[in-house]
């Protein structure tokens, strides 16, 4: 609140019993406010007082201030009419009349400038569907939200639908050990309704720790064989891991107010390429330790691409990922599908 405004608020509710007090016990009335500044009422006749009441005590206190401000007057006495409450309402009435005015055309004004961010939205629109640059549009059509999550979990593989623990395999892999990573930059674009669209790029790590830590690969000219080393007095680790990047679209159904409310469902696909590969053995030799790693293609298939299942319930999600593309080159190595699931943080 401006100090003039507090001033008029402060005399108003000093006035009211002080006024009273003056119709009972005397004629003038001296209110001291400020350091140095009174205000004097010199009542004659005790009915002016009921006349006061139809003066606008705001408009004369604002009127006061203005001339001293401007230092115009030191000592004045005026025809208090200019001050009734009629006067000065006829006054507001002008003014918020030109006012009104104002908005209106400030309305139109906005309400053009919209008709003309429809029109260039449309624009936008037809330029997308002539081109394909549909990014752009979700964009600033249907608007995005932007995140970035992590997906850690198991990685494993079937052979014809089946686990290659079921055939003593040698390339039979450990459950716990073998860890699935993956960092992802992801866009959410509301589609209608509860229908919105996650789609966005990242990097992923297949890491295949084998139930058997003497397996070693071998790559000849024509294929990949998983054996069992003879070199070494024990064995404590062996393992496959494999890089990809990937890109993602998940259609998701969301049933709650914001990501961290309600139950999600999505279902999708996601494409990848290898970035790179390796094999790392740790065992030990004559008593000493020793690590042995490999960089590789394996006959690992260059391209990844499946099916991805997503589930969340408030701040909880769940993910579960199965490669329809064979792990490794066709004819060069076990038929093998790979999948991985676990939780997205």
């Amino acid at each position: 609140m401006k100090p003039l405004q507090k001033l008029i608020v402060v005399a108003i509710l000093i006035l009211s019993p002080v006024l009273h007090y003056a119709q009972t016990k005397a004629d003038t009335v001296i209110i001291n406010f400020g350091s140095s500044s009174k205000m004097v009422f010199y009542i004659n006749e005790k009915g002016d007082l009921q006349a006061l009441e139809s003066y606008d005590l705001n408009a004369l206190v604002s009127d006061m201030k203005t001339k001293i401000e401007a230092d115009t007057t030191t000592n004045t006495e005026e025809d208090g009419d200019q001050y009734l409450k009629d006067s000065v309402n006829t006054a507001t009435t002008t003014l918020e009349t030109e006012v009104d005015s104002n908005n209106k055309e400030d309305d139109n004004y906005s309400y053009n400038n919209e008709e003309n961010d429809h029109d260039e939205r449309d624009r936008d629109y037809d330029e997308w569907r002539n081109r394909g640059d549909r990014n752009i549009v979700i964009n600033n059509r249907l608007g995005s939200n932007h995140f970035i999550n992590f997906d850690f979990g198991i990685n494993n593989y079937l052979e014809d639908g089946k686990s290659p623990s079921s055939n003593n395999s040698q390339y039979t892999v450990k459950p716990w050990g073998s860890w699935y990573f993956a960092i992802n930059s992801v866009h959410k674009s509301h589609i209608t309704g509860n229908l919105s669209v996650e789609w966005g790029a990242g990097i992923s790590w297949y890491n295949f720790k084998f139930e058997d830590a003497s397996t070693r690969l071998v790559k000849t000219d024509t294929d990949l064989q998983f054996v069992s080393s003879s070199v070494g007095d024990s064995f404590k680790k062996s393992k496959l891991t494999a890089s990809f990047v990937n890109v993602n679209l998940v259609p998701v159904l969301d049933f709650g107010s914001s990501r961290k409310k309600g139950f999600r469902i999505g279902v999708g696909g996601y494409g990848g390429y290898r970035l790179g590969s390796h094999t790392k053995y740790r065992y030990k030799l004559d008593g000493s330790r020793e690590k042995d790693k490999d960089k590789d293609n394996f006959y690992l298939s260059n391209w990844r691409y499946g099916a991805r299942l997503q589930l969340g319930f408030k701040g909880t999600d769940i993910f579960v990922n199965y490669d329809l593309n064979d792990l490794f080159s066709e004819g060069r190595a076990p038929k093998l599908n790979a999948f991985s699931f676990g939780i997205t943080i």
